[in-house]
């Protein structure tokens, strides 16, 4: 009788215990996106951080440097003729769409 009584308030207390250690656990992964998202913050709190993100993500340059871009090209292989792209070169909106439709359809043509 006594583990008929007391056996639903154990499960819900093991339940209750199992929840709140993930709730814990969450709290300090949260805790830890917050210490990384404070420290990005003061990162760009500096100015020569704030300059060197313009020049690498956005590729400013001060007055009077050449910037330079190095596009490494494979020319061992021609590239292939893209279907699609030359359908929408000389097609409107909706032909685009039926060119699309029949490249998908057609197994001659080798998938991306």
């Amino acid at each position: 009788m006594l583990a008929f009584l007391l056996g639903p308030t154990l499960k819900t207390y093991v339940d209750q215990r199992r929840e709140i250690s993930s709730l814990q656990e969450k709290v300090a992964e949260q805790r830890a996106d917050v210490a990384a998202m404070e420290k990005e913050k003061a990162l760009w709190g500096d100015k020569t951080y704030v300059e060197q993100q313009a020049r690498q993500r956005l590729k400013f340059v001060k007055v009077g440097e050449k910037p330079y871009t190095i596009v490494d090209l494979d020319e061992a292989t021609p590239a292939k003729a893209d279907p699609v792209a030359e359908a929408a070169s000389r097609s409107p909106w909706y032909g685009q769409v039926w060119e699309s439709v029949k490249v998908a359809d057609d197994p001659l043509i080798p998938a991306r």
